[in-house]
């Protein structure tokens, strides 16, 4: 259900057995709306998780047993 979520707003959603990761490809001029976009996915995400009674921990902020979220912006080179 979550891949399903993710997807509604054009998120790929890679679940390991104790990491989920979020994976959306952009141009270097729709980082803005590609940064809100994933924001949206992670609140929607959230709370699909809360509504079905998940553990929530991996999205929360860092508080000394919490992992804290991770964006990594990668650059590939133009294809012609």
């Amino acid at each position: 259900m979550q891949a399903e979520l993710a997807a509604r707003f054009g998120v790929t959603l890679h679940a390991f057995a104790d990491d989920n990761q979020l994976h959306l490809s952009c141009k270097t001029n729709g980082a803005n709306l590609s940064l809100a976009a994933l924001e949206r996915c992670v609140t929607a995400i959230s709370h699909w998780m809360s509504a079905n009674r998940l553990e929530n921990s991996t999205w929360r902020k860092r508080n000394g047993y919490g992992r804290e979220a991770e964006v990594t912006w990668t650059d590939s080179p133009r294809q012609h």
